[in-house]
């Protein structure tokens, strides 16, 4: 759990900022404690009640620590939460007795997670308390009081020896050794490796969580055996360095957090890591200004609040998100102690879900993972109202690729129903995992009506004319044909994602006729059909004229190529062709496949003559049109 120098001093520099806020807080306070808070907490009936906590010496730094940072210590951005979060010491000998809120009545100081945790249900259920601070997991009777702990941050825990005077004690002290001190079957350090000097060992009170830890481990350490304690074992207040720093021969389990501000060494040899947490009462693991405190994504396993845990000798655990467990409510010991500093690096995806239902009691569940190299398996949830949310689907959830995974839910109930996703990265030290938002798919316990909306352009004479009909409410699940009938036509497309496309012949005739389209339904959309009128507009054409010569000698007659063409298609125009010098035709010609060889008159006038063609169109689909000018010259 080491750190590097640089964070060291940064969550030293945080610890100053705090403490400096604590000694200049509001003087109205009763608190006295360093670790107690700064001011009196408002009333649970108030508008905004406090968030009161008390229970672990272990943890009251930390939590101390965090509540002056969510409430606004410069720096950490005020207000983070609807209320403020107060953190009481575990024990004040000079002042035994705190007052929990405003107006209510003083109570001796919960002394211990256990004690802490006792005062959230009966018999010693105390509404002015809203959370208990907890160094061990949770235990049978406080799970059957329905009891949820929120782990946030890891510890360690070894021997501790005085750093004062030195101590008898070797520098290791093998998980065995440490047996057989407690069970008073080796009394003396030079029985282990030390020298001469009898031991003394200590451990915390009754109702530490760093004592029921620690008789774990003995318990462990023995083969899985409880380990009855020495006559000579003496309780000792919990990380409480008083009866150890001058006394040579005192030993005592102590957290290693807790370690780095006391005048104790610790001993190799045994090591225990262990999760800290924050206990609720499960009537408020739903409420949301609980969980933006203790939460997944509340402020405790923020970003702005690594530092502040790190101030109190602690590591953040790394969020949920990179394959941690900060913040995700337990009734177990914790034993994933992945840190958010062991978790950086790792790059963030974003998972998104789109639910559709169907009335056949399906529900078709699509989700999309960004980035899409991301390799992993997503897994389904439905939001149960009053109760924990449900897994849906294949257990071992939908292998993701390309970015994609689909699953369809069947039997599901008529109804609204509320889904997410939750990706699980194939390999967390490269992606982290990711959950969706909600979202909500209808099951209907009828057809739903299939509501055709018709795309209809108009289109110029000559070009293909394309139709969509899109069944909407939900069509892109629909299955079948769509028909398209017109005159004594008809056109048949299936539905793809919901869209039926039909390409009408470019020879459709120009003007207005009526159509119909028409859906017949599958077993979960019903029928529907639209009247349209499909319009063509009449092409344009456009007409050239060119001359044989440019020179004719007077009396001769000559010819002229003329082209017309049907403008935007590759249509052949057809009709007549008349060409005029001034009012006097010149010449006529049938124009066939756009083409036409006009004689032209023979003119006995010398002088340049200007010839104008006008294209009168042959059909009722494309207009007329003016040829530009052309010239030629009678010569003698």
């Amino acid at each position: 759990m080491s750190r590097s120098i640089t964070k060291r001093a940064a969550f030293a520099a945080v610890s100053l900022s705090v403490a400096s806020v604590a000694i200049a807080a509001s003087p109205a306070s009763a608190a006295v404690h360093q670790f107690d808070p700064t001011f009196t907490p408002n009333a649970a009936s108030s508008t905004t009640p406090d968030f009161v906590g008390v229970g672990s010496d272990t943890s009251e730094g930390a939590m101390h620590y965090l509540a002056e940072g969510a409430n606004g210590v410069p720096g950490f951005n005020a207000g983070k939460t609807e209320g403020r979060i107060a953190s009481f010491a575990a024990k004040d000998e000079a002042n035994p007795n705190i007052t929990l809120r405003s107006g209510s009545t003083p109570i001796g100081r919960p002394n211990g997670s256990t004690p802490g945790k006792a005062t959230l249900f009966t018999p010693n259920n105390n509404p002015d308390v809203s959370y208990a601070r907890s160094s061990s997991a949770l235990s049978t009777t406080e799970v059957a009081n329905n009891l949820f702990a929120y782990p946030f941050a890891v510890d360690g825990l070894k021997l501790a020896v005085s750093r004062d005077v030195a101590s008898h004690a070797p520098a290791t002290i093998t998980p065995a050794q440490m047996v057989s001190i407690y069970k008073g079957d080796i009394r003396n350090w030079s029985g282990v490796g030390g020298t001469d000097g009898v031991i003394k060992p200590l451990i915390p009170q009754a109702g530490s969580g760093t004592r029921s830890f620690f008789e774990a481990q003995l318990r462990a350490a023995n083969g899985g055996t409880a380990v009855t304690l020495g006559s000579n074992v003496a309780e000792t207040q919990e990380h409480s360095d008083a009866a150890i720093k001058n006394d040579a021969d005192a030993v005592a389990p102590f957290s290693t957090g807790r370690a780095k501000g006391a005048a104790v060494k610790l001993v190799d040899g045994f090591v225990a890591q262990r999760a800290l947490y924050n206990v609720l009462r499960q009537a408020d693991t739903t409420k949301p200004a609980f969980r933006a405190i203790f939460g997944p994504n509340g402020f405790i396993c923020s970003s702005d609040a690594e530092a502040l845990i790190a101030a109190a000798g602690f590591e953040q655990l790394a969020p949920e998100s990179k394959r941690g467990v900060c913040g995700v409510a337990t009734q177990g010991a914790t034993t994933n102690f992945k840190t958010t500093e062991q978790a950086a690096g790792v790059a963030a995806t974003t998972t998104t879900v789109a639910a559709q239902g169907s009335p056949n009691g399906q529900v078709r569940l699509t989700v999309e993972v960004d980035p899409s190299n991301a390799a992993g398996t997503v897994t389904f949830y439905e939001v149960k109202e009053g109760l924990p949310d449900a897994q849906v689907g294949a257990t071992e959830g939908v292998a993701v690729t390309d970015g994609e995974a689909v699953a369809t839910l069947a039997g599901v109930s008529a109804g609204e129903h509320t889904y997410y996703a939750k990706f699980a990265s194939a390999d967390i030290n490269e992606f982290a995992d990711s959950t969706s938002e909600n979202t909500t798919a209808t099951v209907a316990d009828d057809k739903y009506d299939g509501v055709l909306v018709v795309s209809n352009p108009i289109t110029t004479w000559g070009n293909v004319k394309t139709v969509t009909a899109t069944l909407k409410s939900g069509g892109n699940n629909a299955t079948g044909a769509v028909k398209l009938n017109y005159g004594s036509s008809e056109l048949s497309a299936n539905l793809v994602n919901g869209v039926a496309t039909f390409a009408l012949p470019s020879t459709l005739a120009a003007g207005s006729q009526l159509s119909v389209v028409s859906y017949a339904g599958d077993s979960n959309f019903a029928k529907d059909f639209k009247l349209q009128q499909l319009v063509v507009s009449k092409a344009t054409t456009k007409s050239t004229v060119k001359m044989a010569a440019s020179r004719v000698k007077a009396g001769k007659a000559t010819s002229a190529t003329v082209t017309v063409v049907v403008n935007g298609t590759t249509q052949k125009a057809n009709g007549t062709i008349t060409l005029k010098i001034g009012s006097t035709t010149m010449g006529t010609a049938k124009v066939v496949n756009g083409t036409a060889k006009v004689t032209v008159k023979a003119l006995s006038t010398i002088s340049t003559k200007r010839v104008v063609g006008t294209f009168t169109s042959g059909s009722a689909n494309y207009g007329s049109s003016t040829a530009p000018t052309v010239t030629y010259s009678v010569v003698k």
